[in-house]
């Protein structure tokens, strides 16, 4: 049996605005369930449902384990914190162009 996708396999509505607007998924469409899949050991459907999940899960597991990396970056102002969302929204947007070019792929 061929693998389906894994917004195919797990069938979930979508809260999305932006998507139930305009009908393509926003940029950060499929990072929730990409995050719950990483957890849950699905890394394939974590990949799948959205490609940055793995960094966010990860951040999240760092942070988890030395807090002091969570006083780095969130220092109001500070060089860091700027250039961590200046990345993140970088990685972000080169994501979301990717994925509408997989979703859209006449356009």
């Amino acid at each position: 049996m061929p693998a389906a996708h894994a917004s195919q396999r797990y069938i979930l509505p979508s809260f999305c605005p932006f998507h139930f607007i305009t009908g393509i998924p926003c940029p950060g469409c499929g990072m929730g369930r990409s995050i719950i899949c990483f957890f849950h050991g699905r890394f394939v459907d974590s990949w799948l449902f959205h490609p940055l999940g793995w960094i966010v899960s990860t951040i999240f597991v760092l942070i988890l384990i030395k807090p002091e990396i969570w006083q780095l970056i969130s220092r109001p102002g500070g060089k860091m914190q700027r250039r961590l969302i200046i990345a993140c929204l970088a990685l972000l947007i080169a994501a979301w162009i990717l994925r509408l070019a997989h979703y859209l792929p006449g356009v």
